[in-house]
């Protein structure tokens, strides 16, 4: 037909112009919806109201599709390290935050959380770890001191952080198949065992799970500029932050990332410096004024420290690539050194190989990302360095992630070859798994931890020591904490430590004489001078030269006054002279710089009863069965007390108590 210009004009309108629908779809999803999607991002897109439900064969394709390989990676991580439960504590900080802590566990609050170091005391460590106190005090609420407990916690997050892994990758443009298999190679990596089987590696396992989120709400923001996305960010850097410190250079590892999607272009880097940085820089802030209030924190950070870990790098690459070495106290090795090296120049040949490929930006980034996140570990020195470790392979949790996304990028740059690849990388999975499998064992209980310490890194001195002590303490093994406290001390002539616990051992095993002969070795230590005279007080007293033994602990006291141990011993030689006033005026003093020593209450309730003053010997066997209710001998001692004072069915009731405890006579 025909048709007026008006009508013609009037159809083109009709016929160009976009409905309704596609109006509303093009206001909802402006231009960097392309773009986020080409990065991985999925855009949820609101349901129909009158959708129809899914049918069961759909249900089983979006198991199939969706929850199978997230399911698989929280099932494996979970299994893998299972038999942890059935594991004790190796006593390395462990004992220092739970199982000698139980007092401050027991009183904690948050202002404790939050404004103590990691052994929940001030300034006593250069570690600060809220978030992991946080999580210890609530294991002992449930727990108490069972270690399962603990170790179920550490393979849960680790579960968890395995999932938030498997997303990330996606995020970071991996498909699904791909981020499934990175991220099993990941969880089957016999590394991470030192993360998830010590129990103190908490906070290494919570800044995985807090932080790649925050990095991932990061880049959420800086491709779509949602704000809710920069808050929840923020939220979970504070939570990294407080887990732990290495969580600072999440603001700029996000940027990076973002920058390496623009193909590192100089004019896209304006466009990532911005306002949005503020939110972060007040949280980082408070976080800094929370850590200055608990710990000192710059005296083990230096431009030495960064120069003596320098081959921290090499080591961190070589293992992450080859399973070469599992130690729970590493030190620097000149073998492990020299092939990082080797393989840092085979990954730059790699790298230069690819310069010209799709995902040459994502290999840098992964490179840039790992050196970044062990920057602040670099420059940590603290002064036990070498005496005990050089490093943790436990840091590489987080660290190990940019090693990962660089490996990934590599293998997928190969597209044609990527089956074949794929199922290279499910061989490595079973291997590591294999190698993670047989190495748990080494954090089983301490004298696995100890043994694996020593043997695979004999340059550490606090290895044999601590072990030798936990042999005498825990173990009661005295003749095989001799033994290796001697050769440790044959090992470290410099290390007077080991002649100190030497001396205590033979003293557990009533060896004065050994004992008096290590006492004699410590006097020609400058720094020993002290234990010296003790061990040799208590040698003199031994032998009933008592005039010796008095002379030997006021010279001690007077080079430490500070020391209840000291005045106890000296108040020994006091009722040997029957000087009671000198003997009542020490353990005083001992009970007023340790109002918990229980031996003091003891030896004063039982001086204050041989001299009839009852009513102070009822107190101070009322505080000694509180400090120590399994020891028989204060029910027993108590209870004649009561009978004496006329309370005789109280006294009889302690007695009764005593007799069930099994103490001689009670009956």
């Amino acid at each position: 037909k025909l048709t007026s210009p008006q009508s013609r004009r009037e159809n083109r309108r009709k016929t160009t112009s976009p409905s309704n629908a596609e109006r509303q779809e093009t206001i909802r999803y402006p231009r960097w919806r392309e773009e986020a999607t080409a990065t991985g991002v999925r855009l949820s897109q609101k349901k129909s109201p009158t959708a129809p439900r899914a049918s069961s064969q759909d249900t089983h394709a979006f198991w199939g599709k969706e929850l199978l390989y997230p399911a698989l990676v929280v099932v494996v991580a979970l299994g893998l390290y299972a038999k942890t439960l059935a594991f004790d504590f190796v006593y390395h900080d462990d004992d220092k935050m739970i199982v000698t802590n139980t007092p401050k566990l027991e009183q904690a609050n948050l202002a404790t959380v939050l404004l103590t170091d990691a052994w929940f005391g001030k300034k006593q460590i250069q570690l600060y770890r809220p978030w992991q106190s946080l999580t210890y005090v609530f294991d002992y609420r449930l727990w108490k001191i069972s270690p399962a407990g603990y170790h179920l916690h550490n393979v849960m997050v680790f579960g968890l952080s395995m999932l938030v892994l498997y997303f990330f990758l996606q995020q970071l443009s991996f498909n699904k198949p791909w981020a499934f298999v990175l991220t099993l190679f990941y969880s089957c990596h016999y590394l991470f065992a030192h993360a998830v089987c010590w129990i103190p590696a908490r906070g290494d396992l919570y800044l995985m799970l807090f932080g790649l989120t925050s990095i991932a709400f990061l880049l959420t923001y800086l491709r779509t500029r949602l704000w809710k996305a920069l808050l929840w960010a923020n939220v979970f850097l504070f939570l990294a932050l407080l887990a732990k410190e290495t969580a600072i250079v999440i603001v700029p590892v996000a940027v990076l990332l973002r920058w390496g999607e623009l193909h590192f272009d100089p004019k896209q880097l304006k466009s990532l410096v911005g306002l949005w940085w503020s939110p972060s820089v007040f949280v980082a802030g408070v976080y800094l004024w929370l850590r200055s209030m608990s710990i000192d924190t710059m005296s083990y950070v230096s431009l030495g420290g960064a120069l003596y870990n320098l081959p921290v790098i090499p080591e961190s690459v070589c293992k992450f690539v080859i399973p070469v070495q599992f130690s729970v106290l590493p030190g620097y090795t000149s073998a492990l050194t020299l092939a990082g090296m080797v393989l840092i120049l085979v990954i730059a040949v790699v790298v230069i190989a690819l310069r010209t490929g799709e995902r040459w930006s994502l290999m840098i980034t992964g490179l840039s990302m790992f050196l970044l996140c062990l920057l602040p570990s670099v420059f940590y020195n603290p002064a036990f360095t070498a005496l005990a470790y050089d490093y943790l392979d436990h840091r590489m949790f987080f660290v190990g992630v940019g090693l990962l996304v660089f490996s990934g990028a590599a293998i997928t740059a190969f597209p044609s070859r990527s089956s074949l690849c794929q199922k290279g990388v499910l061989v490595l999975c079973v291997v590591e798994a294999a190698f993670s499998w047989y190495h748990q064992e080494a954090y089983r209980d301490y004298h696995h931890y100890y043994q694996n310490a020593m043997s695979t890194n004999p340059k550490s001195a606090l290895a044999m020591l601590n072990y030798g002590i936990l042999l005498r303490e825990r173990g009661g093994d005295f003749q095989k904490s001799v033994d290796v406290l001697t050769t440790g001390s044959r090992a470290f002539p410099d290390r007077t430590a080991f002649l100190k616990e030497n001396a205590g051992s033979l003293l557990a095993m009533q060896d004065y004489d050994g004992m008096y002969a290590m006492a004699q070795a410590m006097a020609k230590q400058p720094d020993r001078q002290y234990e010296a005279l003790v061990y040799s007080g208590i040698y003199y007293n031994q032998k009933g030269l008592t005039n010796a033994a008095l002379n030997a602990f006021s010279q001690a006291i007077e080079l430490n006054p500070r020391s209840y141990a000291t005045r106890y011993n000296r108040a020994a030689v006091y009722k040997q002279l029957k000087n009671w006033d000198a003997m009542v005026a020490d353990l005083s003093e001992a009970i007023r710089l340790n109002p918990d020593y229980a031996d003091a209450y003891g030896e004063r309730g039982s001086l204050y009863a041989h001299l009839g003053h009852l009513e102070e010997a009822l107190s101070d066997y009322g505080k000694f069965v509180s400090l120590r209710p399994e020891d028989a001998s204060g029910f027993y001692y108590r209870g004649q007390i009561l009978g004496l004072l006329g309370r005789k069915a109280e006294g009889s009731n302690d007695l009764r108590q005593a007799a069930e405890m099994g103490f001689p006579d009670a009956r």
